[in-house]
């Protein structure tokens, strides 16, 4: 996973955002980062819930998918966490081999725990063992494979689509 090329990609759509006031205190942005990661979240369990049969093919679920990685892109560059975010083709390749969890439930409960541990406790770890969660959920719960999302990302958030 090009983990360089998707945080570039949103770093530099953020400079040309212009944020609510309350976004301009370093400590608020990063908060509303955090709220914003857990609403994308919680739209795309909502969204994986209703879906009967997951195939790797719903764009709905990818573009819900795609808007939670750019969340947690942008608190990791915030943080200056980017590194967290490397995974290496070893590392992808064990996270395929996962089992299914029975319960989506259960694994968003589990982001919620490390997301505020990682915001209020400030643990790095926290935020790493979140973003490992999240990339099998969508490697092997939701059926994507990691040319799809970044193919999907970039179409959406890449500098042609803006």
């Amino acid at each position: 996973m090009d983990i360089k090329n998707l945080t570039d990609t949103i770093r530099h759509l953020e400079v040309g955002r212009a944020y609510r006031v309350e976004q301009k205190v370093p400590a608020n942005k990063l908060m509303n980062t955090y709220f914003d990661l857990n609403l994308n979240l919680g739209l795309l369990f909502e969204k994986a819930l209703t879906v009967e049969k997951i195939t790797g093919n719903s764009d709905e679920l990818l573009d819900l998918y795609c808007d939670a990685l750019v969340s947690f892109l942008q608190i990791a560059n915030n943080k200056k966490w980017t590194y967290l975010l490397l995974v290496s083709d070893e590392e992808l390749g064990s996270l395929k081999e996962k089992w299914q969890t029975a319960s989506f439930a259960k694994i968003y409960l589990i982001l919620q725990k490390l997301l505020n541990q990682s915001y209020f406790e400030h643990q790095d770890k926290s935020f790493q063992h979140a973003w490992h969660i999240f990339l099998k959920f969508g490697i092997v719960e939701l059926k994507f494979t990691i040319t799809q999302i970044e193919s999907h990302f970039f179409a959406r958030y890449g500098e042609d689509a803006l």
